[in-house]
Parts: C-alpha cells; structure tokens; sequence
C-alpha cells in the first residue's frame, strides 16, 4: 500500500477520445466476460463506451498511485465495487452524455457524481430537494443548471455512504461539510470540467490531486479487472 497520507486521484475523459483510440468490438472481444456483462447491460452504444472509460481512468489512477496489484472487484452487499486485497482504497465512477470521470480514495471514503446539464421534468424530483433547494431551484434563470447542481452533490454523498439509497435525498443539505450520521462527515468539492457539466466529489478529507482530460491507450484494456 502507498504512504499513509490521505489522497485524492481524480481524472475524467471524453468520449472523442475513446472514437480516436478504440474500436469497440475489438475492445469487447478482449476484455474478461465478467467485465463484458455489465458493459453490455447499457443500450447506448455512447454508454457502453463511457463505461469501459470509467474502468480505464481507474485503472490509470491506480497506476498514479502506485498501485500495480489488485483483484478483481466485486460488489458488496449494498452494491458498491470494492476491491478485497486493497480495504484502504475506495473509489467511484460516473458518467453522463459524452464524459466519464473517476475518483480514487487512498484511506479515505468517497463518491463522485457527473451530469450534463439538460432540460428535464423538474417536478419529478421536487421530493429530493428540501423547501429551501426547490425555492432556488425555481428562482434560478436556469433552473435545470441549480438543480442538477444539488442533484450531482446528493448522488456523491450516498455514494460515499456506501448504504444505496438508505439516505432521503431531500434531508441532503448543501454546503462544504455534511454530516451524513456519528460516523460520517463529508466534505463536498465541486470539480469544474466542462462548461456543459456539474461535478461533485465527496469525501472524508485528503488531498487532491488533479488529472484532466487522460487519453487512454489500447494496451489498458488487455487486462482489466
């Protein structure tokens, strides 16, 4: 395991660079079937390619941790991918429209969320947001821009819980730290990429370190996980 100190590894991608590197069929010829089955649960051809770049940023950031051995990931219990020879790291991805992202924890907890900003039935979700969330929501000139700003900031606090959806969304606050119960408190960092994009990182505390816009090779996708 890497030094003690608590870190941060983020890095995201466009899915341009993936149509310039990558022929997918080939790609899914390669990779491990177990790996295959949950790329090939999305309908999308853009979303199975989002997928497999999500599994290459972790893969790349694991290398810039200086993690080179680890098993295959499996799912706990409440769903979230572990790895089991590796319990102080945590990680998660995300993906939206034509761009994958991925944080990686070293002793710490997290969770990441990304959307692309787009027009949606705001009403469906007024019960995720507080009184106080919905009135920004529609007192903002861009309303879909506010509310998916509170949705990609909720969507990391119940990923970095780890429990699903075992926290009401709408009891989510908004702010620089929330206290999620005794044991949990999370700093939330926004993580500006795109312009057309909102991003939230998570975590119990550590340093970040930064890694925009990778381009990812062939050779990674010989030997997923």
């Amino acid at each position: 395991m890497p030094g003690y100190e608590p870190r941060i590894f983020f890095a995201y991608c466009n899915i341009s660079l993936f149509n310039q590197n990558f022929e997918l069929n080939q790609i899914l010829n390669s990779i491990h079937p177990s790996w295959r089955s949950g790329v090939l649960k999305y309908r999308r051809i853009d979303d199975i390619k989002l997928s497999i770049l999500g599994r290459l940023l972790l893969k790349h950031l694991l290398r810039k941790a200086g993690i080179e051995k680890y098993q295959q990931m499996y799912f706990s219990e409440r769903g979230k991918p572990i790895f089991l020879n590796l319990p102080g790291i945590d990680f998660s991805i995300s993906h939206s429209h034509a761009i994958a992202a991925c944080a990686l924890g070293i002793h710490i907890k997290l969770g990441i969320d990304l959307e692309y900003l787009r027009k949606i039935e705001l009403s469906d979700f007024e019960n995720s947001m507080s009184p106080a969330q919905w009135s920004n929501i529609l007192k903002n000139e861009n309303p879909e821009h506010e509310f998916f700003r509170y949705w990609t900031l909720k969507e990391a606090v119940i990923k970095a819980d780890g429990r699903g959806m075992l926290i009401p969304l709408a009891s989510i606050s908004d702010g620089t730290y929330i206290t999620v119960n005794e044991d949990l408190e999370l700093q939330i960092a926004p993580m500006e990429i795109d312009p057309a994009y909102h991003c939230h990182i998570a975590h119990t505390g550590g340093k970040l370190i930064k890694i925009s816009n990778m381009t990812p090779h062939y050779s990674e996708v010989l030997y997923p996980f």
